[in-house]
């Protein structure tokens, strides 16, 4: 080998040493130089924290809500009641709120929206005297009154299937969605 080459040869491996880590023994130091020591059990290769950065802690599980900014005691509020239109005046329950109107009907809309909920007297026709435009009945698959949106809704053979409020006009005997068949009379499903 040319003494030339061999100088080459010499200056590329000690390139390569002191990239990889290396001192001239080829003992591990530092890439840079400096004389810090490269802690035990690491390997060389961990990135070095700067003196600004705090630390993780050891255990970095939350333990508790207190510890995630929660309130440990707060709770839920719950969605607001369900109410029916009583003759203009909104009502929780037709039954007790609304006496002269104590059936609760319900509509679906036309476009996919939220239903039409108002109270009906017993023995009338919610879809003929008090659904608004954009509201038809909701549909079921006879005797199924599982599609019904109330328990005392039950699944009349009308129109190839609709939901009607158990004490509505034409409505004994229909399967109810909560169980039972209606009993038009007593406005229940029994």
């Amino acid at each position: 080998m040319r003494r030339g080459s061999l100088r080459v040869l010499i200056c590329v491996g000690f390139a390569v040493a002191m990239a990889c880590g290396l001192d001239l023994a080829g003992e591990g130091g530092p890439i840079d130089g400096t004389d810090a020591e490269v802690a035990e059990g690491s390997t060389g290769l961990d990135v070095a924290q700067s003196d600004n950065e705090t630390p993780p802690p050891d255990d970095a599980s939350i333990s508790d809500a207190s510890d995630a900014g929660l309130d440990a005691d707060a709770t839920i509020d719950a969605p607001p009641p369900v109410t029916f239109d009583c003759a203009g005046t909104k009502v929780t329950d037709c039954a007790t709120q609304c006496p002269t109107r104590p059936l609760r009907c319900m509509m679906c809309a036309t476009n996919g929206g939220a239903p039409w909920r108002v109270c009906v007297p017993p023995g009338s026709s919610c879809y003929a005297t008090y659904r608004p435009v954009g509201y038809t009945w909701c549909r079921c698959n006879p005797p199924d009154a599982s599609t019904c949106l109330l328990p005392e809704q039950g699944c009349n053979n009308y129109d190839n299937g609709v939901c009607v409020t158990c004490g509505e006009t034409q409505t004994q005997g229909n399967p109810c969605k909560g169980g039972g068949t209606c009993n038009q009379v007593a406005r229940t499903c029994q």
